[in-house]
């Protein structure tokens, strides 16, 4: 079974004539966005308003696309030169939309939406999303602030970012009894591992290879919170938490209410894993790297095809479309399944809207947990399918 994943169904690469075109199409979108900012109008506010909702449509399908492939090659090897300098290029295209956004946000502020929608099928359609815009209007800057903070950004906060994801993803790690090097996934996934030498083995490996990136990655954290610090008052948020939750359309009592389920259920986990400590041999409390320790004699290690096997095997019993799919993914490498030095760690599910399929990124290497992530990730697969009969901004 192939273990990577294959995108050409995006593009065959950067030469690929299609992705030269979409690249013409989107500025061509991007050209057509900007002259719309500059004719709206109140008194055609239904006009505008359709006409905008239109180009987003169109715009959103090919910048995704574009997007997507560059991001999918870069989380496989972050060292994927020509993918990053892809991803620049179409940041920067995307930075000329922000003025003409927020014209158009701010203009929404000045618009009965709920009367339009009952004139206009597409209002009514996307009323959710124009409400949320019109909503964030009110926290947005001048325009030319607006535009200055989305390109500093580039050099700040998402620069950032790149460089934590660098870091991580190129850290090799030696585990004592372990003849090679392996990337930090593979070597978190040894927390699994039946053999309770090999489980604090490489405990201590990652947390000393650590040692390596620590400050850079605190350095980089550190950054990325500071620029939120820095915005949230220009913005009109009192913090962080007022913007993430409205964000999230989550009011502050529901948070408090799932925090206090929390507190108040600690104990049992904790009377857990005091079992646990017992069960596995220890007097005193549980060592860290035991948390994700095995319990009892179940010691089987999974290959691919029997992660595949187990995968569809309980889908079977539950839907015969969430079945289908996954066959269907399994077949068409939809998934990347190895770990290996450069490659993102953890695991993901991407959608390809265009094409009602997805991609998923996984660091399997034949723990039960990581069939369990395998299913998980299908899981969302499977839900990005569904949706497919939303509108495109839905």
């Amino acid at each position: 079974m192939n273990m990577t994943w294959d995108l050409d169904i995006l593009y065959k690469g950067y030469d690929d004539p299609k992705y030269n075109e979409d690249i013409k199409k989107a500025e061509e979108l991007i050209k057509k966005i900007v002259a719309l900012s500059l004719e709206l109008n109140v008194e055609s506010a239904k006009e505008c308003i359709e006409k905008e909702l239109k180009l987003e449509e169109e715009f959103n399908s090919i910048i995704l696309e574009l997007y997507t492939y560059s991001s999918l090659r870069s989380s496989t090897n972050v060292n994927d030169t020509e993918a990053l300098m892809q991803m620049a290029k179409l940041s920067m295209m995307l930075n000329e939309t922000v003025a003409p956004s927020v014209k158009f946000q701010k203009f929404l502020l000045g618009v009965d939406l709920d009367a339009l929608a009952k004139e206009s099928e597409i209002i009514k359609t996307y009323r959710f999303i124009l409400n949320n815009q019109k909503e964030s209007a009110s926290h947005m800057l001048s325009e030319k602030e607006e535009v200055l903070a989305s390109k500093l950004s580039l050099v700040g906060s998402n620069s950032w970012s790149d460089l934590q994801s660098n870091l991580t993803s190129n850290l090799m790690i030696k585990v004592e009894g372990f003849s090679e090097e392996m990337p930090l996934s593979a070597a978190r996934n040894l927390a699994y591992s039946p053999d309770q030498l090999v489980r604090k083995n490489a405990y201590i490996a990652e947390l000393n290879a650590y040692k390596k990136i620590d400050a850079s990655v605190a350095m980089a954290l550190n950054n990325i919170k500071r620029e939120v610090n820095i915005m949230m008052p220009l913005r009109g948020y009192k913090n962080a938490l007022e913007k993430t939750l409205k964000q999230s359309h989550m009011s502050i009592d529901t948070l408090n209410a799932m925090i206090d389920a929390i507190k108040e259920e600690a104990p049992r986990f904790r009377d857990y894993f005091k079992l646990k400590a017992k069960a596995l041999g220890y007097k005193g409390s549980l060592p860290f790297y035991e948390i994700f320790a095995p319990i009892g004699s179940f010691t089987k290690e999974y290959s691919f095809e029997d992660a595949k096997n187990e995968v569809l095997s309980v889908y079977k019993s539950f839907s015969e479309p969430l079945y289908e799919m996954g066959k269907k993914a399994f077949e068409n490498r939809w998934i990347d399944v190895l770990p290996k030095e450069g490659k993102v760690g953890g695991a993901f599910c991407a959608g390809l809207d265009n094409h009602v399929e997805s991609r998923i990124l996984t660091n399997f290497t034949g723990a039960l947990s990581d069939v369990q992530t395998l299913a998980h990730e299908l899981g969302h697969a499977y839900h990005g399918q569904v949706v497919q009969q939303n509108a495109p901004l839905n």
